[in-house]
């Protein structure tokens, strides 16, 4: 079904906005890169503001394609892709923070969680169950039929050893 020009001109129009947006993020993410390089004692702090950035960008790219499917009916898969390389983004920020590695003694994070302390746990919880939620849209906006559905169970994994 054709889609008439004033929906497409309205999804462009509200679609700019999210650009800006995006791209606003980017900024803030690039400032925060060069501050890591100035300052080493907030390092882990940058690199958690840079996974929170990543997190926000995640969240208008999957917006953009719902309103995509809902304005135009058409499944934005490049808005879905930026969404799912921004998720493993967040895990290699996170990885200057703390070690991803499994089968390891309890306390083998305890002097760069102890870095992060003021990031207390509440706040990790948090910061969990955001990328948890970004995940699950994720999931659900690619649907059942797509190539990437074996990529999903190793982002859930990622996630349990952050």
């Amino acid at each position: 079904m054709a889609v008439d020009a004033a929906t497409k001109k309205a999804y462009n129009d509200l679609i700019a906005d999210q650009k800006k947006a995006i791209s606003d993020i980017d900024k803030d993410i690039s400032f925060n890169r060069k501050l890591i390089t100035q300052n080493p004692k907030l390092k882990p702090f940058l690199h958690i503001g840079i996974s929170a950035g990543f997190l926000k960008q995640i969240n208008l790219y999957i917006d953009m394609n719902d309103q995509s499917e809902q304005m135009i009916n058409i499944k934005n898969n490049s808005f879905l892709d930026n969404a799912r390389k921004l998720v493993y983004k967040i895990y290699s920020e996170m990885e200057h923070v703390v070690t991803m590695k499994i089968d390891e003694k309890l306390d083998f994070n305890k002097e760069l969680l102890l870095k992060i302390k003021p990031f207390n746990p509440k706040m990790r919880l948090n910061l969990y169950r955001h990328i948890e939620v970004a995940i699950k849209r994720l999931i659900k906006s690619y649907g059942e039929n797509t190539k990437w559905k074996w990529s999903f169970p190793e982002m859930w994994a990622k996630l349990a050893m952050l």
